[in-house]
């Protein structure tokens, strides 16, 4: 157990700090010819499929059909249950944006890599930071680059749905922005919260069909999403 323990952590610290150097070291070229950032996504999305290779993490995509192509973004909704949730969204290898914890971005190599990018910081429970969080959601969004939320705010301990916060689903009504609700399913066993030692087991990733924000108010897109999530966790 414990050189499965070793071996994993290992694997992910020296892949992060690779990594985020690659984007640390791409970023000035980025700021010239890919105003986007999306070649420095492209990295992080390396990443998580090196990360996954290397510890033999299996995991299967279910409905990738239903992952829109055109450039344009859209609100991704995901339920949290682990450590190893952005790596499978990682894993659909589409453009996106994801909101993270403040105390994440000062994490050195990997946190400066998520600034880099782009990714969005966010402090709970301060209005301010929502503010600030909401405007360059709504920013990325307007450039055509997708945003990821999870919209239970925390990691569930049991895999139940935790209730929704709606600042995603508002944020979808004010962009006039899509919403493409995915489960995960597995990933609370291969990195349980709370918990050091990695489980085995296979991780599937469904994501459903988009649903159009525009005939429906927050809280039915909110209520909604919720529902079809829910429905594949059974």
């Amino acid at each position: 157990m414990f050189f499965k323990v070793f071996s994993t952590w290992t694997t992910v610290v020296l892949c992060s700090i690779f990594f985020a150097t690659l984007v640390l070291l791409w970023f000035p070229v980025a700021l010239c010819y890919d105003r986007s950032r999306n070649s420095l996504h492209s990295i992080a999305i390396a990443w998580a499929k090196t990360v996954c290779f290397l510890n033999r993490w299996d995991f299967e995509i279910r409905g990738r059909e239903n992952i829109p192509t055109l450039k344009k973004g859209f609100v991704v909704v995901a339920n949290h249950t682990s450590q190893a949730d952005i790596i499978a969204l990682f894993l659909m290898a589409f453009p996106f944006r994801w909101v993270s914890k403040h105390s994440i971005f000062k994490i050195p190599f990997m946190g400066w890599a998520m600034w880099c990018v782009g990714y969005v910081s966010l402090k709970r429970n301060d209005k301010a930071s929502q503010i600030a969080c909401m405007k360059k959601s709504q920013q990325h969004l307007a450039e055509g680059k997708s945003m990821v939320f999870f919209p239970e705010g925390t990691r569930s301990l049991d895999g139940n749905l935790l209730p929704f916060k709606s600042g995603a689903f508002r944020l979808a009504k004010t962009a006039h922005a899509d919403v493409l609700p995915v489960t995960l399913i597995g990933t609370e066993k291969l990195l349980p919260k709370g918990k050091f030692a990695p489980g085995r087991t296979k991780v599937v990733i469904v994501v459903h069909p988009i649903l159009s924000s525009a005939d429906k108010d927050m809280i039915a897109l909110m209520e909604e999403s919720k529902k079809i999530i829910s429905a594949a966790l059974v």
